[in-house]
């Protein structure tokens, strides 16, 4: 581009001494946009990248020319941020978690224990005089006496709302044995009656099984007549 010797000297007080129109700056500005070698490549790429992949390249950028003409430094290559992740991976295998224990066993026991030796027990809880009474008129019928029980309560699991504390079957065995231990230092059992399913945990004391509980048996003719015959063997 030519200028004329006005514009050469306003361009020379300006300070300026290669003047380009604009279409030929952009042509150069889209030439040289790209790197044209591999080393303006890496610096231009290590610009993009994350400031731990740059710092761990600063470290290692050793250069492999040897000064004074010595023996070549070591080269070290650049660590990748994918090399540096598998650095700091865990490479142990993963723990399974434990296992969890089985959820603690939740029944109630109810017991009426007669001097006599009768017992009776029951699964129902929150019981109405009405259940008291009849759980006494089956133990009169039983003994043949009237005597009032030496215990009533109620043996409930788990005892403590713990989670983290172990009240698993076993566990539950266990201290009910030790409950009844305690009852029979009151009063020997030697008929054990055992409404609904209370006997499920005291099967090794041979209960005389009764399937109705005492709420159906307080509602049900049905239900009395037949427990009237299954307790006639077992009369003392």
């Amino acid at each position: 581009m030519a200028f004329t010797h006005s514009q050469l000297t306003y361009l020379e007080h300006l300070g300026i001494d290669v003047w380009l129109s604009r279409p030929v700056f952009e042509q150069l500005e889209q030439t040289h946009s790209e790197p044209q070698n591999p080393v303006a490549a890496l610096q231009m790429a290590a610009s993009t990248v994350s400031p731990m992949a740059q710092t761990a390249a600063a470290a290692v950028n050793v250069s492999s020319e040897a000064p004074h003409g010595g023996t070549p430094a070591p080269v070290l290559t650049a660590a990748t941020p994918a090399a540096l992740l598998a650095q700091v991976a865990p490479t142990a295998d993963v723990v399974a978690p434990a296992t969890q224990s089985a959820p603690a066993p939740r029944f109630n026991i109810q017991f009426w224990c007669y001097s006599s030796g009768v017992w009776v027990i029951s699964g129902e809880v929150e019981l109405s005089p009405q259940h008291h009474m009849l759980v006494h008129n089956v133990a009169h019928f039983l003994q043949g006496k009237k005597r009032k029980p030496r215990h009533v309560g109620i043996f409930s699991w788990p005892m403590l709302d713990a989670p983290n504390i172990d009240q698993g079957g076993d566990i539950a065995t266990k201290y009910l044995k030790q409950h009844i231990a305690q009852l029979q230092n009151l009063t020997k059992c030697k008929t054990l009656l055992a409404f609904d399913d209370s006997a499920t945990w005291l099967s090794h004391m041979s209960p005389v099984i009764v399937p109705c509980s005492l709420s159906e048996l307080l509602t049900s003719v049905d239900h009395k007549k037949a427990l009237w015959q299954q307790l006639l063997p077992h009369q003392l």
